[in-house]
């Protein structure tokens, strides 16, 4: 009895990871949520965030496009990989920003590149060339409503969200470098259209973007 007992505990704790597994995989449905969700969405993740641009930086180059943007993040859906470049150089090669202050790899995959999840079939990252959309839209803690069992370390399912366009965005995500979304970076597309990373890197280039601004930054994604 004691054994069957055990056997069921262990069948029932297995299922309630795997749901918590699966609330943490999901993120906003970008291609099919409406301008209002979205709206709702940003209205109640805005709460209590300082949405401001470093003034002394803001527009100051911002007729730029892609290398000659100060940030430019170059998405690969093929290897599940994305490059960053600072100032015209790669942060793999040392990359600094425009006060010589140095932009480390981060959470990278040995060679310099940071691993990513872009959109699953039937939910494929749309292949962006562009701005991010707004400094609106640039937020430290988000989360979509419609799966709140996910979050990281207080700033949500979606933290540190950088929208590129609509529901699109790269942002950080749920897990560890052992367990959920985080440890499945790299590997296959998995997402509902956004492109997440290691959710230490998202803080970092979140700060970079807030110091620079979406005019100065370029996001592209590449088949």
């Amino acid at each position: 009895m004691k054994f069957k007992s055990l056997i069921l505990a262990t069948l029932v704790f297995g299922s309630v990871s795997a749901m918590a597994n699966t609330l943490t995989a999901k993120d906003i449905d970008s291609a099919n949520i409406s301008a209002k969700e979205l709206a709702e969405l940003d209205a109640m993740n805005s709460v209590g965030q300082d949405m401001s641009v470093n003034p002394e930086l803001a527009n100051f180059k911002a007729n730029c496009m892609r290398e000659t943007c100060p940030i430019y993040i170059l998405v690969d859906k093929s290897d599940q990989r994305a490059d960053i470049f600072i100032e015209g150089k790669n942060i793999k090669d040392g990359a600094v920003d425009r006060d010589g202050v140095p932009f480390a790899l981060g959470k990278e995959d040995g060679k310099g590149r940071w691993k990513v999840t872009t959109g699953m079939a039937g939910h494929e990252t749309p292949l962006f060339d562009r701005h991010l959309e707004s400094d609106a839209r640039v937020f430290q803690r988000y989360s979509s409503s419609a799966y709140p069992g996910g979050d990281w370390n207080g700033f949500g399912n979606m933290p540190f969200a950088m929208f590129i366009r609509g529901g699109f965005a790269i942002h950080g995500t749920t897990g560890s470098d052992t367990w959920g979304n985080i440890s499945k970076l790299g590997t296959v597309p998995l997402s509902h259209g956004c492109v997440r990373i290691h959710s230490e890197n998202a803080r970092r280039l979140n700060a970079l973007v807030k110091k620079y601004g979406v005019a100065n930054t370029w996001i592209r994604v590449v088949p």
